[in-house]
């Protein structure tokens, strides 16, 4: 279940999320209790889903030893090495690839 909140499209059958895969008979109780699915929400299979990266806080030296913080949910990929020091993970984000539109049952 895909939220505009919680994707972003990198085609038109792939994109990144944080949102955890939902098995088909807990929609029915996901869609009951979490507001934001009832809100808005799409459901969708996908041939195949891989680690792409996290949402991070993000921080900066300071001074004494400090760190500041810079900012918050922030998308850090794998491959920006440099970047990963100054990070502080809080949810994986996968890739999607080969996603299809489904009805919700």
């Amino acid at each position: 279940m895909i939220t505009e909140t919680a994707f972003r499209a990198m085609s038109q059958d792939s994109g990144l999320t944080n949102a955890p895969p939902t098995c088909p008979a807990c929609i029915p109780e996901s869609l009951a209790y979490c507001p934001q699915l009832r809100k808005n929400s799409a459901v969708y299979t996908a041939v195949s889903a891989e680690p792409a990266g996290v949402l991070a806080d993000t921080f900066t030296p300071g001074p004494g030893g400090t760190a500041i913080h810079t900012g918050h949910n922030i998308y850090v990929g794998f491959d920006e090495f440099a970047r990963q020091a100054s990070c502080l993970a809080l949810q994986m984000v996968v890739r999607l690839d080969g996603m299809r539109l489904e009805s919700i049952p």
